[in-house]
């Protein structure tokens, strides 16, 4: 019985050590991006950070993105996922809350209005961008673990999610609901406008 449990953990952690390596990225070699204009080389420091060298601005954002599909995906899933107010369609209920303080926002509504009023040209860029995303993650021979762990599949990467990535750092960056706006507001109401200023300076 002890044996029969011991190669069953065996098996298990070989399954999962194998699964993982088909989820690793491609640090080397050579790949077809469907879509570039011309070749595109990406060289990588001894740390491992890689440097893009691309004819075209539009062959440097996928490439871009393919490193981003292939090394940080599940990362990316989560920053679009949050200002969204979709975190619980990933892991569930216990994201409800977080879903319910930002979906009040409407940023999805809005970066897909901002995306649709932006000029052509960055409207490209930010296709480029996606579809070298969406390329990278297809590449990889295993969806990232995190998604096996929470037996879900990934979704394709859509030009507007970048503009919502901005929104999840603008609310990590500033104070979320509001309260230091308000506190403001109060101390300008009690103190006037010339001490107010010599305060918050």
């Amino acid at each position: 019985m002890i044996m029969l449990v011991v190669v069953l953990i065996l098996g298990l952690g070989g399954w999962g050590y194998y699964q993982l390596r088909l989820s690793l990225p491609l640090l080397e070699g050579e790949t077809v991006l469907a879509g570039l204009n011309a070749p595109v080389v990406v060289e990588r420091d001894q740390q491992g950070v890689p440097t893009i060298s691309a004819s075209h601005q539009i062959d440097s954002m996928m490439a871009l993105g393919f490193l981003h599909g292939q090394e940080r995906f599940f990362q990316m899933d989560l920053s679009r996922r949050v200002p969204a107010g979709r975190l619980s369609e990933l892991v569930g209920k216990r994201a409800f809350e977080v879903d319910k303080k930002h979906r009040i926002h409407r940023f999805q509504a809005l970066v897909a209005t901002t995306y649709a009023s932006l000029p052509k040209n960055q409207q490209e860029i930010l296709q480029a961008y996606a579809r070298g995303v969406n390329q990278g993650l297809e590449q990889l021979h295993q969806r990232p673990f995190e998604y096996l762990l929470l037996q879900q599949q990934p979704a394709p990467w859509q030009p507007a999610d970048s503009l919502l990535v901005m929104m999840a750092m603008l609310c990590d960056l500033q104070d979320f609901d509001g309260r230091r706006e308000l506190a403001y507001h109060r101390l300008h109401e009690q103190v006037g406008p010339e001490l107010f200023h010599f305060l918050i300076r």
